[in-house]
């Protein structure tokens, strides 16, 4: 029964993504209409009973102060229109009233009218001094107030009016018509197995019969819980297929279009000769972990676990990749960085904000940590406004905050090329072991998140292309604890773990040539020791993975110099980079001894590409053989110089190498001086 109802559900969740789709592709006809403009040309002459039994209704409300400015008015009056005509169907009709000197009160003569109309939406427009026009778009059918209805634009009022307003109305009717619709599909997906049915006769309106409920005996926090974070990933997923079959501009990537939908997703899933590796560039498939953070994080602040946060992350990826990109291949890429790395990386984010919940000051919490507590608020308002529950409703208690720090960054860079630039960075560090740092004996398996880190860092010029993101998450450990007080109040002993993680790499725009890798560090371990003696705290921690890469190659360029990029895989030929296979072995030493601390930080990665299942489905194309390593070695020194400030000061030295087998190998090195001030908590 489970299986059906989980088929049940995901056949209504297709239909809700293919209805969407069929109702803007009706709604997206951008050939005007000379019936319908006729028709609005009409509208004032015209009885409104007669009209009022069309797909959509327009209410257009048009201020000016002048009897000179009629005419402008009316000729704004037939522009708007027949752009609503070309964006929502020529069955369309839209009322126009104007504000002049004459008659003000166009407020009461709306209200009146409207009874008849029954309007589906109001566009308030009303003209500035510089020319341009104020537009006001609102859902009178909208009836969840707690979410907003209405949009608000500046356009400049030219002969691309019609234009700029068009394409307005096309990227906002989607964001305000929707939320009610994915409501109430999941509110009679839960309800109907309890008999609780929606019926108009008996219940009387769907917004009287859904009120009743949230005071029945089926409104559990259980029930808000899972209605809220369906809402939340339907959404996201109905928007992300608006936007993919509508709004995009990526028709390069479209493998199968031509044979539509139905023989697309027969394609796709024969014997999964669709599942490859993609050739988007570099920067889209990098930003498919963002997507991932979205998934998981509206799950994890909905109060599920990270396993079960990792699941709906897997879900998200999955009914993009299978339903919403209907047109393309199932990337084997995109859904281990999407899933994976999207999972670590929100991790990290979601414990950074517990930290910051219970560890910044409240100056800190109100301000700069908005943007990691700010997910989870939003799902707390989601489920209170929607849904009439509590924050109680979402929590998840299996996450003390035991010990961490949070450390921002400010200093400047001088490199061995003679470059010298500003770099911001973040680093966190989450400690989820209650009393690892205090005295006592203990030794117990941990099958919990046991400890996540998170570092950023990035060039003040151009933070958005240059900077660096590393999150890394310890799923469970073995571990193993003697600490003692002596009579001097000094710790001695030690704290030892091991156990799985994973983690995410991110380099963009580096000092080779505009150098870049993504790496999903997706098996392997890590053990840390933490050891005390007379004073001093060094902690030692050791970590390797097993990784799924997409690489830079570092010799592709004078390949491509050599034999051109004809025969190349479309992802090497246009933005020089591979997917592939690695390892990654990291250490770190770190000393703490009263206000000064210095540290070692060692990392080395390996790559390989694979040559299997690219997306060039029917291309005879070159196999190459290429592999890159790199080495990243930094030592660092620190001074505290009150309780909340540091200067830090630091050496790195990254080296990069590649090779293509047959045709040439290279390397290259920089090293950096680092000077920073440091606030932490």
């Amino acid at each position: 029964m489970k299986l059906l109802k989980s088929v049940r559900i995901l056949s209504v969740l297709t239909t809700l993504f293919i209805s969407q789709a069929a109702l803007s592709k009706s709604a997206l006809n951008l050939q005007l209409s000379q019936e319908a403009i006729q028709k609005i040309n009409h509208s004032e002459q015209q009885s409104i009973e007669l009209l009022t039994q069309k797909k959509f209704t327009f209410i257009i409300r048009i201020e000016h102060n002048s009897v000179m400015m009629e005419n402008w008015a009316k000729k704004l009056c037939k522009e708007t229109a027949a752009t609503i005509s070309a964006v929502y169907g020529p069955s369309t009709q839209s009322h126009c009233f104007f504000k002049n000197s004459q008659y003000d009160n166009t407020d009461l003569l709306i209200s009146e009218k409207n009874k008849v109309i029954q309007a589906d939406f109001q566009l308030d427009l009303s003209r500035n001094l510089e020319n341009s026009i104020s537009v006001k778009l609102v859902n009178l059918k909208q009836l969840d107030k707690n979410f907003t209805n209405r949009v608000g634009w500046i356009i400049t009022y030219s002969q691309d009016f019609q234009k700029d307003l068009q394409q307005q109305i096309i990227s906002s009717a989607f964001a305000i018509n929707n939320l009610s619709f994915l409501r109430n599909a999941l509110v009679d997906l839960i309800y109907e197995d309890s008999k609780v049915i929606y019926d108009s006769k008996i219940h009387g309106s769907r917004e009287n019969f859904y009120q009743k409920l949230t005071k029945s005996k089926y409104w559990t926090p259980k029930t808000r819980k899972f209605l809220t974070v369906g809402t939340e990933l339907l959404a996201t997923l109905s928007f992300g297929w608006y936007g993919y079959n509508f709004l995009t501009t990526n028709t390069q990537d479209f493998d199968y279009e031509q044979e539509g939908m139905i023989k697309g997703f027969k394609n796709k899933f024969s014997a999964g000769s669709m599942v490859r590796y993609d050739d988007n560039s570099w920067g889209v498939n990098r930003n498919h972990v963002y997507a991932g953070v979205v998934y998981y994080l509206e799950c994890r602040g909905a109060g599920f676990t990270a396993l079960e946060s990792y699941l709906c992350a897997i879900a998200g990826s999955t009914a993009w990749e299978a339903l919403v990109e209907w047109r393309e291949v199932f990337s084997i890429n995109d859904q281990i960085f999407t899933a994976g790395g999207g999972a670590i990386l929100a991790e990290s984010i979601h414990q950074m904000g517990n930290y910051i919940d219970h560890k910044a000051p409240k100056w800190f919490q109100n301000t700069i940590g908005w943007a990691w507590r700010g997910p989870k608020k939003m799902t707390e308002a989601l489920n209170s406004g929607l849904y009439k529950g509590t924050d109680s409703d979402l929590d998840n208690n299996d996450d003390p905050i035991a010990s961490g720090k949070f450390e921002f960054e400010i200093g400047t860079i001088k490199t061995s090329n003679g470059k010298s630039e500003k770099r911001v960075g973040i680093n966190n560090e989450v400690n989820l072991i209650p009393f690892s740092t205090e005295p006592g004996q203990e030794v117990k398996f941990i099958n919990n998140i046991v400890e996540t880190q998170f570092s950023f860092d990035g060039s003040t010029q151009s933070i958005a292309n240059q900077y660096d993101i590393f999150a890394k998450v310890v799923m469970a450990a073995y571990y193993n604890k003697n600490i003692q007080k002596g009579s001097n109040n000094q710790l001695n002993g030690y704290s030892f773990y091991v156990g799985p993680s994973a983690a995410i790499d991110i380099r963009n725009q580096q000092d080779f040539n505009d150098d870049f890798m993504g790496i999903v560090h997706i098996a392997g371990g890590t053990a840390k020791i933490v050891n005390y003696y007379k004073g001093f705290k060094i902690t030692s921690s050791l970590d390797f993975w097993g990784d799924s890469v997409m690489m830079k190659s570092f010799m592709i360029e004078k390949y491509k110099a050599v034999y051109g990029r004809d025969d190349l895989v479309q992802n090497l030929a246009s933005a020089n980079y591979y997917n592939g296979w690695g390892v990654t072995t990291q250490g770190q030493v770190i000393v703490e001894f009263g206000k000064w601390s210095s540290g070692l930080n060692i990392s080395y990665n390996s790559a390989v590409n694979t040559n299997s299942r690219q997306r060039n489905l029917d291309a005879v194309l070159k196999e190459l053989e290429m592999n890159d390593q790199s080495l990243n070695t930094e030592f660092f020194i620190e001074r505290t110089i009150t309780p909340n400030f540091k200067i830090k000061f630091a050496l790195e030295n990254y080296k990069r190498s590649g090779a293509i087998l047959n045709f040439a190998q290279g390397k290259s090195s920089t090293s950096k001086a680092r000077v920073s001030l440091v606030y932490y908590f």
